[in-house]
């Protein structure tokens, strides 16, 4: 039924980029769509109803994606190395006032280099996965993305509407063997007004459904290796249960809002103010279905970018900050004369407070043939992660300095887009302290390889190359991709490899 419905999506997008055609020349699209300017502010991501403002052109794109990275720089829990084949197709179209745009796709993914964490969606639930100690490779996973939105300028007033559906199986075939399935549904909605020839004022809402049930088998249960656990934060685990409890059920939920100051013509100061609420609760899926733990999440988000536009020359500035504080709540059990599970108590153990800041900067020269730009970024990283009951704590703080740089050349009708990508991250301060663990144990090294990342200096560097041909007189390109990133860490490093195929019409 999936399957179908994903088809079914894909036919819809690809009939919406049939029908809207537009007159300029599809490459002279791409060379507007391709820039930076067009995606620097994030307006649209929390209200729909400011993509009536944007600078985006109508164009659609069907696309191959492969993507594979080696190396063992990155988080234990979600796995150092992957490989991904993807189906993509999305579409942006504008009919006088109407706004309509969509996106649907299709990944087999691999992930390798997994430890002490067999639950999927590692962000959205943490602490609190089901983690066996011997982990694995070839964690193999499909997932199904679809997007749809539509938006409305009526003159003064400007409405819209988004629904974001991802839906994701993952599992391994040999032991052990989780199998996990997890749905993700956001619905997002906007009203902005016009308060003069250049703003307006906006605001909206979203709502967030999350499900995932996680299980975990052995083929080989007698013979196994591993111990179960069901964490709880920094190597904590809800010690009753490990070992005789094999399944668990996530259900979560999610709402926000948000108020803007918007450009009507995608230029000048654009502000955003927003709030997300996140709550999930992690049941054990037994004949009492116990509530075990539950997590509650409130995020605070402040965005104000500014463009100006003169003439070939384009000047920017964009300044984010989020504030993140979760907590985590954990159960206390006993049991009855009847062998039954009995809760006696709640209390918050977890603590993770963590603060996102960044300051971009973009200069862009643009003519009708050639347009380059400059991208220099500062951005400062700071978290503070603790276990009440275990005494167990973990505080990094870091900053970081880059830059990107690219150049898009129109050759005839075609099209060739090169960017380039230098950064580097100083740590300003760490600490750990890993109350009760002993050095040799197995659970201490990973978090004391998670530390390590964390906190260690960084080096980056990247390049991406795209060539788009466009087919005569077919209002059609066809194109390829190539993509390479790399990171370099005191004690680790990764590699990034990714190549796209496809038509943009």
């Amino acid at each position: 039924m999936i399957k179908d419905f994903r088809f079914i999506f894909i036919l819809f997008l690809v009939s919406i980029a049939s029908h809207a055609q537009d007159s300029v020349p599809v490459t002279d699209r791409l060379y507007r769509n391709l820039s930076p300017v067009v995606r620097f502010s994030s307006a649209t991501t929390y209200n729909p109803g400011a993509k009536v403002y944007t600078l985006q052109p109508d164009l659609s794109d069907l696309g191959i994606v492969y993507e594979k990275q080696t190396g063992d720089a990155g988080l234990t829990q979600t796995g150092t190395a992957f490989d991904d084949y993807v189906l993509k197709a999305e579409s942006y179209a504008r009919k006088g006032k109407h706004h309509l745009w969509g996106k649907a796709s299709y990944a087999k993914t691999h992930t390798d280099n997994i430890k002490w964490n067999e639950s999927s969606d590692y962000y959205t639930i943490y602490p609190y996965v089901f983690a066996d100690s011997t982990g694995g490779d070839n964690l193999t996973g499909e997932r199904y993305d679809f997007m749809g939105g539509y938006a409305q300028n009526r003159g003064q007033i400007a409405w819209g509407i988004s629904l974001d559906y991802r839906a994701l199986m993952e599992y391994r075939s040999v032991d052990p063997r989780p199998n996990n399935n997890t749905s993700n549904l956001v619905f997002h909605t906007g009203l902005n007004r016009k308060i003069s020839g250049k703003y307006a004022v906006g605001g909206g809402f979203f709502l967030r459904k999350y499900k995932q049930a996680n299980a975990i088998e052995f083929s080989n249960s007698l013979g196994r290796k591993s111990s179960l656990h069901h964490m709880t934060g920094l190597g904590s685990d809800a010690f009753l249960f490990a070992n005789n409890e094999t399944a668990s059920l996530f259900n979560g939920k999610g709402y926000g809002a948000n108020v803007q100051l918007l450009p009507i013509n995608g230029n000048d100061v654009s502000a955003t103010l927003a709030w997300e609420h996140f709550s999930c609760e992690k049941q054990l899926n037994i004949n009492q279905n116990l509530g075990l733990s539950s997590i509650d999440e409130g995020k605070y988000i402040a965005e104000i970018t500014y463009l100006k536009q003169t003439g070939k020359h384009t000047l920017g500035a964009k300044a984010e900050a989020t504030y993140t504080d979760r907590r985590g709540t954990e159960g206390k059990f006993t049991k009855n004369e009847n062998n039954e599970y009995v809760k006696i108590s709640s209390e918050t153990q977890y603590k993770n407070q963590r603060t996102d800041a960044s300051l971009t900067f973009i200069y862009q020269h643009r003519d009708s043939k050639t347009s380059w730009h400059t991208m220099p970024c500062i951005s400062y990283y700071n978290t503070n992660e603790s276990h009440k009951a275990t005494s167990r704590r973990m505080n990094v703080c870091r900053m970081g300095l880059g830059i990107q740089q690219g150049m898009a050349h129109a050759i005839k009708k075609h099209l060739i887009d090169v960017e380039a990508n230098l950064g580097y991250v100083q740590n300003l301060s760490k600490r750990v302290e890993l109350t009760g663990l002993a050095e040799e144990k197995g659970i201490f090294k990973f978090l004391m390889h998670d530390y390590d990342y964390l906190s260690s200096n960084a080096f980056s560097a990247g390049l991406s190359v795209r060539f788009d041909y466009a087919l005569p007189q077919r209002g059609i390109a066809v194109y390829i991709k190539g993509i390479w990133n790399y990171r370099k860490y005191k004690k680790a490093d990764s590699d990034f490899l990714g190549a796209q195929l496809g038509a943009a019409f």
